[in-house]
């Protein structure tokens, strides 16, 4: 791509972005998987909502205080009433939460039982192939952090930038392409350190930008 640029002398009209949604963790799912059926009888159970580092759980009627008894006695994970899921996920609110939910420690994988795990088959025909790695964790853990990276006219050169959340994504976005964001999550405070530009919130680039971000889009496809 930055070849492609070159050749068409654009790097000092266009700006790239490139970020990632989430990051990634070792998962090893031989040694490290909460077998809910241990602990709990799944008959006590009125739904399951998946598997893997964040499960949802509704308990059958006069069940949800012995089964949050027993499962907060389970090690390698947590497990929280509606009320008590934390703010900073920004999900107890939703409509569909349910009113229990289990958040795994970094690597390890929730389920019934060890055979509901998403194996696939493999090339010998039988059920043991499996990913290495998973999502979904806590979000404040250092694997499930995505990447940023970002190249242009309007970005510092060879600047290391703090932390920031996807949602600031869209005010970086914005500003490159001469847009004016809408009321949104993102902090501009977190990213404006990485741009040449005055510390505004205000677009720093014409529009002209934007088409050419979407010719190159275009003719990578």
């Amino acid at each position: 791509m930055t070849q492609w640029i070159q050749e068409r002398e654009l790097q000092d009209k266009l700006n790239v972005i490139i970020f990632s949604d989430h990051g990634m963790t070792d998962i090893f799912w031989m040694d490290k998987v909460i077998e809910l059926n241990k602990y709990i009888s799944l008959d006590d159970l009125q739904q399951v909502k998946d598997r893997g580092p964040v499960v949802s759980l509704w308990p059958a009627p006069g069940k949800h205080s012995e089964m949050y008894t027993k499962l907060r006695a389970v090690g390698h994970m947590a497990v929280y009433e509606k009320e008590a899921i934390p703010d900073r996920f920004y999900y107890k609110k939703g409509k569909f939460v349910a009113p229990l939910t289990l958040v795994a420690d970094e690597g390890w994988f929730i389920t019934e039982r060890r055979d509901l795990l998403p194996f696939w088959m493999n090339s010998t025909g039988k059920r043991e192939g499996w990913q290495r790695g998973w999502h979904g964790y806590d979000n404040e853990l250092m694997d499930m952090r995505g990447i940023f990276l970002a190249f242009g006219p309007d970005f510092k050169s060879n600047f290391r930038a703090a932390p920031i959340r996807s949602v600031d994504v869209y005010n970086v976005m914005c500003c490159v392409a001469g847009i004016a964001p809408l009321p949104n999550n993102g902090s501009w405070s977190r990213v404006m350190c990485m741009l040449k530009g005055p510390a505004s919130s205000a677009p720093a680039v014409p529009p002209r930008s934007l088409a050419l971000a979407l010719t190159l889009l275009l003719l990578l496809q």
